[in-house]
């Protein structure tokens, strides 16, 4: 093997254990905020002073390269190009908005500071992470236009009435007229509900909001789907939300695992499912195979909610191999509930311990180390050698 061959091996060596080691020892950090909006004033323009902060959230010093990307770069200035920050000490950088005014943009533009976390390694940088900022800001249409701020339904309960709360805003510079209509489809697609809004006006940025009473209370629970549509002389615009019409009832969502290891204690985990617009407070379990039987902590279950109960433990050494069957009783509020539960017993294979990933990596990486440097012992080795006979 010749002198270029070695280097060239030597490199590759080098970089895939860079990028290994860039990986396993990559550092946590957060953004904040993730997002600013603007509205953008055709007679002045956007100037805004903005501040990022990044937040280390684990130990030793974060290197972060700043650029900006997206359509509004060219109006945007950050006030530094790398920055080292740690745990305590928030990494800050200020960051210039310049739009000037009259530009022909129409819509939601934006521009977003990138923060890409840099690991170096024997001269070579690898990225390792990317956070991004987004500067958003709100070019006005020419004509008319409508815009569907938020369609929010209130979910209810089975025998109660409910509300519909929607807002829209103007983003023409014509002030628009708005027609409009709300509809509710049961699970079937049937409409059951229909109500025409009465025409409004609004200038440009103008915001209107209503509500909307629904009769619900003969309604079945389950899910409704609630839409509203919206008209100017310009453009049309439909929006979505889903209705929860609920039960006092609860629902078991997952269980697991299905089988346990003859001979141990078994953990397992499970979710249950609120499908109540109130909230159950002292929501617990009891599981029980034959005269086995556990119970969990207590917990708290929001309305329409989910809770995880995770590592939960229960004895069942005394059961062999093969299919066993048993219940989980749900205990919220006044109400129980239960729910059957299959296991099935298997014999674990005996084996060798497993090694976490990052185990398993750090082996590979000082394994490819000792390579290297028996290569280039051995390649000093051969040029002595080789000066010696020439000698």
């Amino acid at each position: 093997m010749n002198k270029m061959r070695i280097h060239n091996f030597l490199a590759i060596l080098i970089l895939f254990t860079t990028i290994l080691t860039a990986n396993v020892l990559a550092a946590q950090f957060g953004l904040s905020p993730g997002l600013y909006v603007f509205e953008y004033d055709a007679q002045k323009g956007v100037q805004e002073e903005l501040t990022f902060s990044l937040h280390a959230a684990s130990d030793g010093d974060i290197l972060v390269e700043v650029n900006v990307i997206d359509g509004l770069k060219e109006y945007v200035q950050v006030d530094k190009e790398t920055l080292v920050f740690r745990r305590g000490e928030p990494g800050i950088v200020n960051v210039k908005v310049n739009i000037p005014p009259y530009l022909n943009l129409v819509g939601n533009q934006q521009a977003r500071v990138e923060f890409a976390e840099k690991s170096s390694e024997e001269g070579l940088m690898v990225f390792t992470k990317t956070y991004r900022g987004i500067i958003q800001v709100r070019f006005p249409y020419p004509n008319e236009y409508i815009v569907i701020e938020s369609l929010s339904p209130v979910h209810t309960g089975v025998g109660q009435n409910t509300i519909v709360n929607w807002q829209m805003q103007a983003r023409g510079q014509q002030t628009t007229t708005v027609t409009s209509e709300l509809n509710i489809k049961n699970e079937e697609g049937e409409i059951i509900f229909y109500e025409q809004i009465e025409p409004f006006y609004l200038s440009f940025n103008e915001i209107k909001q209503g509500t909307i009473n629904i009769p619900s209370q003969d309604y079945l629970a389950g899910n409704y789907f609630v839409t509203i549509n919206a008209n100017s002389s310009d453009n049309q615009e439909t929006r979505s939300a889903t209705l929860k019409v609920g039960k006092e009832d609860i629902g078991l969502v997952s269980f697991n695992p299905r089988t346990f290891n003859v001979g141990e204690f078994f953990e397992f985990e499970f979710i249950l499912e609120n499908y109540w617009n109130k909230d159950f407070n002292n929501v617990y379990a009891v599981v029980s195979f034959d005269d086995v039987s556990m119970t969990t902590k207590t917990v708290s279950l929001n309305a329409f909610g989910k809770v995880k109960l995770i590592k939960q433990l229960i004895d069942l050494r005394k059961f062999e191999e093969g299919p066993i069957k048993g219940t989980l009783t749900v205990y919220f509020d006044q109400n129980t509930k239960d729910f059957d539960i299959e296991l099935t017993g298997i014999i674990p294979e005996e084996e060798e311990e497993q090694k976490s990933p990052k185990i398993w990596l750090i082996i590979i990486i000082v394994t490819i180390i000792i390579i290297a440097l028996i290569l280039i012992v051995l390649f000093e080795k051969t040029n002595k050698e080789a000066k010696n006979k020439r000698v």
